[in-house]
């Protein structure tokens, strides 16, 4: 591994980003664990960027930290991955309807730019790429749940989000998914520029329902992050 020449902040964001790649393409399975001492020495940086990438990993559901005993790459079962689904399936079809009614042409705007964005990004089955892909799709869900409104809906369905979840189930698509689910973002988008709240209902459960099958009925999603 080189040392990473930067001082702060640009130290652990390359140490994160370096450590949640390996996550997400199985290099580093569910249990390992993640000694703040031997990224660091790794690294070749001191162990504060090494402790503050893990608890950016854990933040985003990685990592879990564990009192007393560490970090270790977090195991997701079954159960656990279909309750996250299972609750998306129910919370945000529920506000794609509120946001269908609420919907500025500014929130359109910018969810057609984060749309662009992924397309461009789905393109490529790169890791860096997939990593970015579920960025900017976290980014487009929570810009709909924001158009909702609703402190507490915003706050159960922020509860749901797992970042690792949504790269581990864009990992598993194959290119007829991959189009499938940008066609669904585009379709949500052009339910809320008509504020057609039925419609956006209807294709967020569809959505999200899809991804579901897809990832958790897929024997292979079982290599990366499941037990």
């Amino acid at each position: 591994m080189k040392a990473v020449d930067a001082p702060g902040s640009d130290a652990i964001a390359q140490v994160h980003q370096s450590i949640r790649q390996r996550i997400m393409t199985g290099d580093l399975p569910s249990g390992t664990h993640l000694a703040a001492a031997e990224i660091a020495a790794e690294f070749r940086v001191s162990r504060t960027p090494a402790r503050e990438a893990l608890l950016l990993l854990a933040g985003e559901g990685f990592v879990e930290v564990i009192p007393n005993r560490g970090a270790y790459v977090r195991n997701w079962s079954r159960e656990d991955i279909e309750e996250v689904f299972e609750l998306r399936a129910l919370l945000e079809p529920h506000a794609a309807w509120r946001a269908a009614s609420r919907a500025t042409a500014e929130d359109i705007a910018e969810l057609e730019k984060l749309a662009d964005e992924m397309e461009e990004a789905s393109r490529s089955r790169a890791a860096a790429d997939r990593d970015r892909l579920a960025f900017l799709n976290d980014r487009f869900h929570r810009q709909i749940v924001s158009m909702a409104g609703g402190v507490r809906l915003e706050r159960f369905i922020n509860a749901t989000y797992e970042l690792v979840l949504q790269a581990w189930t864009f990992g598993s698509f194959s290119e007829r998914d991959m189009v499938r689910s940008m066609m669904h973002h585009r379709d949500l988008i052009a339910a809320f520029r008509t504020g057609d709240a039925a419609l956006a209902r209807s294709v967020m459960k569809n959505h999200i329902l899809t991804a579901r099958r897809r990832y958790v009925d897929n024997p292979a999603s079982s290599d990366t992050g499941k037990a």
